[in-house]
């Protein structure tokens, strides 16, 4: 009778205990998929230092005595991403960037330049090894270099262009290489020497080259 009254007894525990860690599985089973959930739709800002090596080319065919030139643009700089994830895999994000770069050009010669640029980026964050890739529409942006030679003064607006990249996200960082494809249509001879001008002119700035930065994605 004693056996009998022990064995139900330390069945009856089993039972208990198994109810239990069933119970705090499904428990911790929800939450997870809950925070699965919150995160899957959720908001996230990119901030990120840029390196960039550019092809350049001013275009004055539509002014007189004029030739096109040739030349390189080589810094780094800041920029920010803040967007919102579709679902687990899809992210689309404005996108705001700020340069310090150096102009070496054919004809305007070497400068230091100040430039930023902005646009609208759509992306897929996939599955695999973190790997990540987007395009980027530019909407406007400008590049202020320098006064050149003969004391020319020329700034670069109405940036229009793309950019397409990829990267590999390991928790909240990430490896990026772009390629960047940009025409400044607007230009402005801000000053000649002393003299000041604020003249519009015709002239195009062209800037293309891979970008490599270094970002840090954070979920908010």
């Amino acid at each position: 009778m004693k056996a009998l009254y022990f064995t139900t007894a330390t069945l009856a525990l089993v039972l208990t205990t198994s109810f239990a860690r069933a119970q705090d599985s499904q428990t911790s089973t929800t939450k997870t998929t809950t925070t699965e959930e919150k995160t899957a739709g959720g908001l996230f800002v990119e901030p990120m230092i840029t390196a960039e090596s550019s092809n350049t080319s001013i275009n004055t065919s539509q002014i007189p005595l004029l030739s096109d030139t040739s030349g390189t643009l080589k810094g780094g700089g800041l920029g920010l991403r803040l967007g919102g994830h579709i679902g687990d895999v899809i992210f689309l994000a404005a996108d705001g960037r700020y340069t310090r770069n150096d102009l070496d050009d054919s004809t305007y010669q070497k400068a230091s330049t100040t430039g930023y640029n902005y646009g609208a980026t759509l992306g897929v964050q996939t599955p695999y090894w973190g790997i990540r890739l987007w395009g980027t529409d530019v909407l406007g942006g400008a590049v202020d270099p320098d006064t050149g030679a003969s004391g020319v003064n020329v700034k670069f607006d109405g940036a229009r262009g793309y950019r397409v990249g990829g990267g590999i996200r390991v928790l909240s960082v990430a490896i990026n290489l772009e390629y960047q494809d940009l025409t400044y249509s607007r230009s402005t001879i801000q000053s000649v020497g002393d003299a000041q001008v604020n003249q519009d002119t015709n002239i195009d700035f062209t800037e293309r080259g891979p970008i490599l930065s270094l970002s840090f994605p954070i979920s908010l």
